[in-house]
């Protein structure tokens, strides 16, 4: 801010950082955020290898892998415009060396054909004289697990729990485990570390709710999807004899 008689709204469905929440005024609506509608297009990233859901058409053979991890770049990111130097360097380009124009072209080109359109436009917008990427009716596993956590914070009880299951149940696969190339951006960028916060946050609440209610199938099986996520964690840890549930 210039200076604090200024305002500032932040009008993204993106959940703040905890540090950043604690400043802030929160105006909850009545609306809860797992009533908005799904996207058509569905990117999954909680898995070994990256997979996307819904797409109009298969992406071009020779250009599937940066495909693939330009939309789901773009759609982790779908509420900001994207410049294309961004993605060159970020997405298209390699340990040394940036995307070139042409290649960032070309993959465009390929990912606007495979989405499709939602009504009346496509799903990769047209690119504007600012030269910035975006895409619609497109959303990730990513998103939707820190949504369901959110709302379990706010909740008690059996629906706490309930909404904490239907998060990690989204967790397949070690993220990008099968990955052998790209995604240093979902590191660099911290989605990894919000990642693991997140599912610290569940996977240590449902182990002391499957203590209290004695349930050591639940409490083994959040372990199990919070090791996938961060394997050393010993907040995991869990007692192996049924005795002692």
């Amino acid at each position: 801010r210039a200076h604090p008689g200024i305002v500032v709204i932040h009008a993204s469905n993106e959940v703040l950082d905890e540090a950043i929440a604690m400043l802030c005024v929160s105006v909850a609506g009545e609306r809860s955020t797992l009533d908005e509608p799904r996207s058509s297009i569905r990117v999954a990233l909680l898995r070994a290898d990256v997979t996307i859901d819904g797409l109009s058409a298969p992406f071009n053979a020779d250009l599937r892998r940066r495909c693939v991890e330009m939309t789901a770049y773009l759609a982790l990111h779908r509420h900001q415009a994207v410049s294309g130097d961004r993605l060159r360097i970020r997405v298209l380009g390699g340990p040394d060396t940036d995307g070139s124009l042409r290649t960032l072209s070309n993959t465009a080109s390929a990912i606007r054909k495979s989405l499709g359109v939602c009504g009346d436009q496509t799903r990769l917008l047209p690119v504007g004289p600012s030269g910035h990427y975006r895409v619609i009716d497109v959303s990730t596993d990513v998103e939707e697990c820190h949504r369901l956590i959110a709302e379990a914070k706010s909740e008690a009880s059996d629906r706490q729990v309930a909404l904490l299951r239907d998060a990690l149940t989204l967790i397949e696969g070690e993220p990008l485990a099968a990955e052998s190339r790209g995604y240093e951006w979902f590191v660099a960028e911290g989605h990894m570390a919000r990642l693991i916060r997140d599912v610290e946050w569940a996977v240590t609440h449902l182990i002391e709710y499957a203590k209290s209610a004695h349930d050591q199938d639940l409490a083994w099986w959040a372990r199990d999807k919070g090791r996938l996520v961060d394997p050393w964690n010993p907040r995991f840890a869990v007692p192996s004899r049924r005795d002692e549930y």
